[in-house]
């Protein structure tokens, strides 16, 4: 007898494990509460292993085509010193697989051909997660950072966290009588920086979490004390240097300017970078022809509201960066900028699986966007269940399987990214933070 599946929620996670259901021979229903697929989110950062599920999931070529590749950039500090570099070159040639940059409609669209026509109805919320377990074989919760299923199936402890962090995003077309880019389609990863959905990033992972402990010695770098002002001697977390804007940040001359060259337009904006700032960073991710990926984050309570809007706030503490940050704000529509305060799953969940119930995605890691690895460990998720469900005909063990595969390599990478976030805009510490990261990226290969 068929096999029959519910999956909640039609995002990355979901379309994922569909396909993978479907192609092992289940019926498979996708309910969506939206009324289409989302055409809002910005850039997704694709490393080898998300790219090497797709391939198994039948869409790698179709991404490889319609996507980006990256190159390396920069993260530098408020003066213009650069902090490291994130080398992508080098993961290509390790893994011999390019890191790619897709649009978060892009990817959707691709997962969403590649399911039987009919699997996926849009406008068709699931009130009664908890009924659809005695009708269903199995459930699968992929219903985003808000989960209802897990709030209703593994309870309220397991909620979100507010990280004290607000990020906006957004894309800058090209305009009318723009140059054309020089290096259409050069691209590279930065680490840290919110994106596209809920929970996803911009910046795609710098480092392996598999390879790296969190627990380096030294100062705690997730402590808030590392911005309590009563450390002292920490520098850039006072007043600003002498000779620079309130911002930390040369006013004048070339030798403090941005990875992204001075110019009239944005094409020549051919490689991207990240500046953090104590309590602020902005990144950015050249698209290809002209088109430009931008983020910024700031401290901010968890329901706030720019009195004079979204762009005004942006303005105030980021028009006098280092180019091509104020060439950026110049080109913001203030209707397409979005801003979304920033949580995550805390404590971390037990069990992925509860019955004939899985968590995938957000609905079971959502992280903060610093690692940039949302969109790639919601496709791992979606593989993985499906892969272990096609192993045997017992659903039980099964999800047993896939809890164990995808917990604890899902809730490092949230572990980190937590850590990562809070190093990136730490006040304190300054050169030990430094430090960590340029050994992290020289001793290690970016999350693949």
């Amino acid at each position: 007898m068929e096999k029959r599946a519910l999956v909640v929620g039609g995002g990355i996670a979901g379309l994922a494990s569909a396909i993978g259901l479907s192609r092992a021979g289940w019926q498979v229903s996708v309910r969506e509460r939206a009324a289409g697929l989302s055409t809002t989110g910005t850039a997704l950062g694709i490393w080898p292993a998300a790219l090497r599920a797709l391939d198994r999931l039948g869409i790698g070529d179709a991404l490889r085509e319609h996507a980006v590749r990256q190159r390396p950039e920069l993260i530098l500090r408020p003066d213009g010193r650069q902090v490291a570099t994130v080398d992508t070159a080098r993961l290509e040639r390790r893994q011999g697989e390019a890191v790619y940059l897709v649009r978060r409609p892009d990817l959707l669209g691709m997962l969403h051909r590649a399911l039987p026509d009919g699997v996926l109805r849009f406008s068709a919320p699931v009130t009664d997660p908890n009924a659809a377990r005695s009708e269903f074989d199995l459930v699968i919760g992929a219903d985003g950072i808000h989960s209802r299923v897990r709030s209703e199936v593994f309870g309220a402890r397991h909620s979100l966290r507010f990280s004290g962090l607000v990020a906006w995003r957004g894309l800058i077309d090209p305009a009318a009588g723009d140059p054309v880019p020089r290096e259409a389609g050069s691209r590279a990863p930065v680490l840290g920086g919110p994106a596209p959905g809920s929970a996803d990033l911009v910046s795609p992972d710098l480092v392996s979490p598999d390879l790296v402990s969190p627990d380096l010695g030294g100062p705690d770098l997730d402590s808030p004390d590392l911005d309590s002002p009563d450390l002292g001697g920490a520098d850039l977390g006072g007043a600003s240097p002498r000779g620079t804007s309130p911002g930390g940040f040369s006013l004048g001359g070339s030798a403090l300017a941005g990875p992204g060259l001075a110019g009239p337009g944005l094409a020549d904006v051919v490689s991207g970078g990240e500046i953090w700032h104590p309590g602020m960073k902005f990144g950015y991710t050249p698209l290809g022809a002209g088109r430009v990926n931008w983020y910024a984050v700031l401290r901010r309570p968890e329901g706030y509201l720019p009195p004079r809007g979204d762009l005004a706030e942006l303005r105030e503490h980021f028009g006098d960066w280092p180019d091509p940050v104020p060439r950026l704000l110049d080109r913001l529509d203030p209707a397409e900028i979005l801003r979304h305060p920033l949580h995550h799953v805390d404590p971390p969940l037990p069990s992925y699986v509860r019955g004939n119930v899985a968590l995938l995605g957000d609905a079971a890691h959502a992280m903060p966007p610093d690692l940039g690895r949302g969109a790639c460990e919601s496709l791992l998720d979606g593989l993985t269940l499906s892969e272990c469900v096609a192993a045997t005909s017992d659903v039980s063990a099964a999800l047993r399987a896939y809890d164990a595969r995808r917990r604890g390599p899902s809730q490092r990478v949230a572990a980190m990214s937590v850590r990562v976030g809070r190093m990136s805009l730490s006040g304190r510490f300054t050169g030990l933070r430094d430090l960590v990261t340029r050994t992290l990226l020289a001793v290690t290969t970016p999350g693949g």
